[in-house]
């Protein structure tokens, strides 16, 4: 499996303790240090500091490929080529991104999502206290630059369309995006 734009890993760290081995890329040399120092050996990650677009991919060597709030980072087109190139056939892309609100329906939908947002993290809390499961929010991440998304979500999913055909892309709360894609051959 491979996680572009890993940041400090957790996703990375779940995906491997269940048994995936990880290929987990980040642009940032320190965040990736912050990464590996998080990460116990026991689980089976490489990482490494190059930036998705300079790193050496084993084309369609992926059952799977991850990319969590790193796409508007790159350049979308060139990136959402990249990323379907290192897809085994079967395998599948998941991206969750950003896209610019710029619609009314955006910020409706950003507006709307604030009452169960709050419920849903209380929810959360309640049930890792209750469980006593560790708070994740209070391990520290290494600073990472942060931009602002670019490309609207219709932009979004006109490049998608006209890349990955049978992709799917949905609006999620808060200025967020989900793109699932499938490499059928």
């Amino acid at each position: 499996m491979l996680d572009v734009g890993c940041g400090g890993g957790r996703l990375t760290r779940t995906l491997a303790g269940r048994g995936t081995t990880v290929d987990a890329l980040g642009a940032d040399p320190a965040v990736i240090a912050r990464a590996r120092a998080l990460t116990p050996a026991r689980l089976d990650v490489k990482h490494h500091a190059v930036r998705f677009e300079e790193a050496r991919l084993d084309p369609r060597g992926y059952d799977a490929v991850t990319a969590v709030a790193a796409l508007h980072h790159m350049r979308l087109g060139p990136a959402l080529d990249r990323l379907a190139g290192a897809v085994a056939p079967g395998g599948t892309l998941l991206v969750l991104g950003l896209y610019r609100e710029t619609h009314p329906a955006d910020l409706a939908t950003s507006v709307a999502a604030l009452g169960p947002q709050w419920f849903i993290g209380a929810g959360l809390r309640l049930g890792r206290s209750t469980a006593r499961l560790p708070d994740l929010s209070a391990v520290p991440e290494a600073p990472m630059r942060m931009l602002d998304p670019v490309e609207t979500l219709p932009q979004i999913r006109a490049e998608v369309a006209r890349r990955l055909p049978g992709a799917r892309v949905r609006r999620l709360l808060f200025w967020r995006f989900s793109l699932v894609w499938t490499r059928t051959g």
